[in-house]
């Protein structure tokens, strides 16, 4: 599958999220499809730590190391300040390295 037929980052969050972007959701109603869910940020900033010390891994590495779907890590990787994925139109998604820019 490739980033073009995907398109993963979009305004709308990826379902494997909560709405609350830096919490775990839990003010949600217990009976609410987002209870618990994570905030893209705190997913964000752990890919972040994660991606660092992992050498140049890809969106792929990342979506098999964290358990979820690898357009939600795409958003999560667009969504932080410093990261960012670098590949081209006819790169799997999977296979799109993650970078960061900055100190």
């Amino acid at each position: 599958m490739k980033l073009e037929d995907t398109q993963p980052i979009t305004e709308e969050l990826h379902p494997f999220f909560g709405p609350n972007e830096n919490d775990w959701n839990l003010d949600a109603d217990l009976g609410s499809d987002d209870y618990g869910k994570p905030g893209v940020g705190i997913i964000a900033n752990a890919v972040s730590i994660w991606a660092s010390l992992n050498g140049a891994p890809t969106l792929g590495d990342a979506a098999k190391a964290f358990k979820m779907p690898v357009e939600a890590v795409a958003q999560c990787v667009d969504w932080h300040p410093w990261m960012y994925f670098i590949g081209d139109e006819n790169t799997p998604i999977e296979d799109l390295v993650i970078e960061h820019e900055g100190e």
